[in-house]
């Protein structure tokens, strides 16, 4: 039945019709956050919910649109529930803040929304950018209020609304899906110090001054060759095999998803037989987790090169920062592999965001030693750091495939160490 033929026949005005709806798009919103979107039938959904499979087709023409409403849905209730909070607010300060709380409240009850969002870019990568559009795009009035006020810096509003995003997104998953709580009253006030700190004007400064950082010269950035070990043969022709399989799985698994890909598929394209494929994985999923597992430690390495040039704390977190968006330039898929190991392999999600993590708190540590960074709570500005640098790639890299622009940058980095330098109140 197509989407016309339907028009006329959907949404059932009747109670009933309304409560079986509801029920199949909660229904389906569990299943895709579990099993995932391209492990999961119609069959699945109806029988879960108890209705007949035709009845379905009332509602939804396809397994697709279903998983579109369900977006739409988690978007219409948020704002509809943030409209009530708002209600009374008073300045762009007060408006951020009461944003954030909400959002750490209400994603908590949304144990799903995380791994929902991470399919969408499989999915429908224009889906994705509605929902990446809807969320960034209702910070947009107040950073203009509050840069027309001079409260705020005259900073790119869209860079900035994708930056405040990303950290509640990145926090609001550490603590809602990770731990199942509400993220604590101590780390929503350093994430609002970080974030205020970063936009609000500062008394005698030049608030707006061109940022001045170290280039990367992209010479420098090399795709490093490294020799895997697991079930590798060590002869040329097995390592060179090897490299093979492991690219074509990326472009493969990047581009089909790791559910609607086969090995012969994979080896196909790597240009192998089929049982060659077996002398170095033992399965599909063997060879995903070991290709996160190499792009992890080629981007650790590449990026020791290049950090241990920094002469300061500050130096070495600019170099980090920009490395990191060329890496994903280069490495476009690793955005979308690395999202679907939530469903692949949880813990190996986890541990790629844990060595993350951890990477960046030495470095804020060593700053707040110094005396150059605020004494903040470090793993929560590691997740706000990897958040809005994930969110503002996500855009720029992913979405629109160009390397994101100096002049996001430049405020990026603004929002950063306004947020996390000590302020000399000497001036």
């Amino acid at each position: 039945m197509s989407q016309k033929d339907r028009s006329n026949n959907i949404p059932p005005l009747t109670k009933k019709g309304m409560k079986t709806r509801k029920k199949l798009i909660d229904t389906a919103e569990e299943i895709f956050g579990t099993k995932g979107f391209f492990n999961t039938s119609i069959v699945d959904i109806t029988q879960k919910a108890g209705v007949a499979q035709g009845t379905y087709y009332l509602y939804f023409s396809s397994k697709e649109e279903i998983f579109q409403e369900i977006l739409k849905e988690l978007v219409n209730d948020y704002f509809n529930k943030l409209q009530r909070e708002m209600a009374g607010v008073s300045n762009p300060k007060e408006e951020l803040a009461v944003k954030y709380r909400f959002y750490f409240c209400w994603v908590k009850k949304r144990p799903n929304l995380n791994r929902l969002i991470n399919q969408t870019m499989l999915v429908n990568k224009e889906l994705y950018r509605w929902f990446l559009e809807a969320t960034v795009s209702h910070h947009y009035e107040g950073l203009h209020e509050g840069i027309e006020s001079g409260e705020f810096r005259d900073l790119d509003v869209n860079t900035m609304a994708h930056c405040i995003t990303g950290i509640y997104a990145f926090i609001g998953w550490r603590w809602g899906y990770l731990e199942d709580k509400q993220a604590p009253d101590d780390v929503v006030k350093d994430v609002l110090t970080f974030v205020f700190g970063g936009l609000e004007q500062r008394e005698g400064k030049n608030n707006n001054s061109a940022f001045v950082s170290p280039e990367i010269p992209k010479s420098q950035i090399q795709l490093p060759v490294t020799n895997d070990t697991v079930k590798q043969p060590l002869t040329p022709k097995g390592i060179k095999t090897h490299k093979n399989l492991l690219e074509a799985a990326e472009e493969t698994y990047a581009s089909k998803g790791y559910f609607n890909t086969s090995i012969v598929e994979i080896t196909q394209k790597a240009g192998v037989a089929q049982g060659t494929f077996y002398v170095h994985f033992s399965s599909k999923q063997e060879i995903f987790e070991e290709l996160i597992k190499k792009l992890s430690r080629d981007f650790a390495t590449e990026l020791y090169k290049e950090t241990v040039k920094a002469d300061n704390i500050k130096e070495e977190l600019v170099i980090r920062i920009r490395f990191l968006f060329r890496w994903m330039k280069i490495h476009r898929n690793l955005f979308s592999l690395v999202e679907q190991a939530i469903l692949v392999n949880e813990d190996l999600y986890r541990r790629f965001y844990e060595n993350a993590i951890s990477s960046y708190e030495k470095v804020l540590k060593a700053g707040m030693k110094t005396g150059e960074f605020k004494h903040l709570d470090t793993e929560t500005m590691a997740y706000s750091l990897i958040g809005l640098t994930g969110l503002v790639g996500s855009r720029w890299i992913y979405l629109e495939d160009k390397e994101v622009p100096d002049y996001i940058l430049d405020d990026v980095f603004k929002l950063i160490f306004h947020g996390l330098e000590q302020i000399n109140e000497r001036g």
